[in-house]
């Protein structure tokens, strides 16, 4: 019927109207004939509240819990304390669903909610109250980032990820300078905790382009995008935005973090005399003036690792426990994680092997369950390095390869400098010991780990065993196609030419196969045919 009113390509450019190509049926109830009239007909059976809570909900693009819907929902027609039975009642009406403490709705019904939402005038209402309500909440993650709440708000900024975005790029296209640059300020510590860089990098660019907003939320996002950059290796990036942060820093306070990342980068550069001077100039402004969020804390990590390069293994021993110490009378895990790491790695050029050992693994049981990737791959890397030094050179490849997957994985890389030296040289030593192919079937075999198995290779722990079937019996046919030509090296493009599918569909079938075999990457995927395909 729609083929016989309308072009074809006004037809593509409105299949995103769920309601366009259902049409009047002729015969059958009312609530029948059409998809709208069908939900017209659910809203009909709604109290007059829970007509305005759907639509006022409708502008959460990926569910909400309960004080976010409290947040929104409440106004002088709506008492922020009948929310929850409002919900319920939606619940109950199978509007929303519920799971995990989260309520959802259907896209279909979001979108006729909005059209509610527009049809009584407080589209800009509501989204004003969802925009303070999640900039509220991203002052308080900034507020418990350094205490025993952390974990909270690990997971809470990975469960909003889908809302998040939303509203940041609503923000910058609306040109909410203020909000974008405040909530990205809030959020980049929490990114690059779990290893995003990418994703921290892309929203620090995108909120930094837009004129105006906040100088003292413009110069943390310079700083922390700096920071980023740092740990991407683009140290040009790096150094530019360093710049611009000078260029809006208001005074004492600011100057520490500029001075911190100036050390930081002469310590990736080499200059660990600098770097130590810079680092200790950088602790002494924090303290002065009261700096105590995550970034001034982790100070301390590269100033030890400036005197662990520079030999003072004494001072670097100091300098990491005494942030050992910090972090554990806060409740902090992250930057503890690291803090172990460090002190671990000091330990081991102690040649304190079992300490160092120890002290890792305790880092590495901390970073695992915040999903904190960068946490996790230093750990891995120095666990390997361990092995080194222990002789247990196949354990040392496999964890070394455990890493390297990762870190292409979270587009992180190692770090330029001392500790990059060593790494090489320690691998080195690890393929001269093991002969080139034992050395390759042991990297293989640490490219294709689950995370599970990782983690267990580097706790001298067994992985637990997969309920089900076998990785290989998991895999569609056509998933175990795809599996060996990514094997082959072959791009999705490449693979969807040779199967004739679309690439769109290789995209699909690649995603099911890592969610399958609990992978991160292509190149744990190629390793794992290879070995066991």
């Amino acid at each position: 019927m729609r083929l016989r009113a309308l072009p074809l390509d006004h037809i593509v450019a409105r299949l995103g109207d769920r309601f366009l190509l259902t049409g009047e049926r002729r015969t059958g109830q009312s609530r029948h004939q059409t998809l709208r009239d069908a939900i017209d007909w659910s809203h009909g059976l709604c109290a007059p509240a829970e007509r305005t809570a759907w639509a006022r909900l409708s502008v959460f693009p990926d569910g909400c819990g309960l004080a976010a819907a409290e947040a929104v929902c409440a106004g002088d027609d709506l008492p922020a304390g009948r929310v929850a039975d409002i919900v319920a009642g939606l619940v109950d009406k199978s509007v929303l669903t519920r799971a995990d403490r989260r309520y959802r709705m259907l896209d279909t019904l979001r979108e006729y909610g909005a059209g509610l939402l527009a049809e009584r005038g407080e589209t800009g209402t509501a989204r004003a109250r969802f925009r303070d309500h999640y900039l509220a909440a991203a002052s308080r993650l900034a507020a418990g980032l350094s205490t025993a709440a952390q974990p909270e708000w690990f997971a809470w900024t990975v469960r909003e990820s889908p809302t998040l975005r939303v509203l940041l790029d609503r923000m910058i296209d609306e040109g909410d300078a203020d909000g974008a640059l405040r909530l990205v300020a809030r959020l980049t510590p929490v990114w690059f905790a779990l290893g995003r860089l990418r994703e921290a990098r892309l929203w620090g660019d995108r909120a930094l382009a837009t004129a105006g907003g906040d100088p003292g939320a413009r110069f943390q996002v310079l700083v922390l995008n700096a920071l980023v950059a740092l740990h991407q290796d683009d140290r040009d990036a790096e150094r530019a935005l360093l710049d611009r942060a000078a260029a809006v820093a208001s005074g004492p306070a600011d100057a520490a973090y500029l001075t911190q990342l100036r050390g930081t980068d002469e310590l990736l550069g080499g200059d660990v005399v600098a770097a130590a001077r810079l680092l200790e100039e950088a602790v002494a402004g924090h303290h002065e003036h009261g700096n105590r969020d995550v970034m001034a804390l982790s100070i301390r990590l590269y100033l030890a690792g400036a005197r662990l390069v520079g030999g003072d293994l004494a001072g670097a021993l100091a300098t990491v426990q005494e942030l050992v110490d910090l972090c554990r009378a806060a409740g902090e895990r992250w930057c503890l994680s690291h803090a172990l790491w460090t002190r671990g790695g000091v330990r081991m050029f102690l040649g304190e092997t079992a300490e160092a050992e120890a002290d890792l693994a305790e880092g590495l049981r901390l970073a695992v369950p915040l999903d904190a990737r960068v946490a996790v791959i230093s750990n891995l890397e120095a666990l390997a390095m361990v092995a080194v030094r222990t002789a247990e050179f196949g354990r040392a490849a496999r964890l070394f390869a455990a890493a390297h997957v990762l870190r292409e994985a979270q587009g992180l890389s190692v770090m330029a400098g001392a500790f990059e030296a060593l790494l090489e040289a320690d691998l080195a030593q690890v393929r001269q010991e093991l002969g080139e192919r034992a050395f390759a079937d042991a990297w293989a075999a640490g490219l294709a780990m689950t995370d599970a198995e990782r983690v267990a290779c580097a706790l001298r722990e067994t992985a637990p065993r997969a309920s089900g079937p076998t990785p290989a019996g998991r895999l569609t046919r056509r998933e175990r196609e795809i599996a060996e030509l990514v094997a082959e090296g072959l791009s999705n493009r490449e693979i969807a030419a040779r199967l004739v599918i679309s690439k769109r569909t290789v995209d699909s079938h690649l995603e099911h196969i890592l969610g399958k075999l609990g992978f991160t990457s292509r190149t744990q995927v190629a390793a794992w045919v290879i070995r066991d395909g």
